[in-house]
């Protein structure tokens, strides 16, 4: 019983210890900042390279690290994953209730977290669960969004994040 609880024990430490590595939080920041820029200067080109999964919007080493780009009706305007290009993603909830798209453009917009995505200290992350792309695994992210007005005079959420954690619950 005791062997069990030790392996079980780093077992998650295991896990949990995987998820230092890889982009961080200020990674993220960075790749949306960077985003916002080239959105504001060229919005239409940055876009097209977004959906075309290239760098620097898309880590080539890591597929779970990538940028995306909502307008303010929540369609998807740019993502690597061109299945999601186009799709209206309003009041689609995450694994746990989480409607985290609509909370992003609430709190965006200067409204209060109203729904069940976890709190995040700063407003300008919001915690859900997604799917990682590179390990095809349920887990907890956090992303970082702004809102910016585009070279085309439209208003778009651009946005990044990292995987924090496996799931195991909704409860981190």
């Amino acid at each position: 019983m005791i062997l069990r609880s030790i392996a079980g024990l780093v077992s998650v430490f295991v896990a949990v210890s995987a998820f230092g590595e890889g982009p961080s939080e200020k990674d993220a920041q960075k790749l949306v900042n960077d985003t916002v820029a080239a959105i504001k200067a060229d919005a239409p080109g940055t876009i097209a390279k977004i959906n075309a999964g290239a760098a620097p919007f898309k880590d080539p080493k890591d597929a779970g690290f990538y940028v995306f780009v909502y307008d303010t009706n929540l369609n998807m305007v740019a993502h690597p994953d061109k299945a999601l290009v186009g799709r209206n993603l309003k009041g689609k909830a995450d694994a746990c209730g989480c409607l985290f798209r609509d909370e992003i453009l609430n709190r965006a917009k200067g409204g209060k977290a109203a729904t069940k995505c976890k709190a995040s200290k700063d407003s300008a992350w919001v915690d859900y669960v997604y799917k990682n792309p590179e390990k095809k695994t349920l887990e907890h992210k956090k992303t970082h969004y702004v809102l910016t007005k585009g070279g085309d005079g439209k208003e778009y959420l651009v946005m990044a994040g990292v995987y924090v954690a496996p799931m195991t619950s909704c409860d981190k």
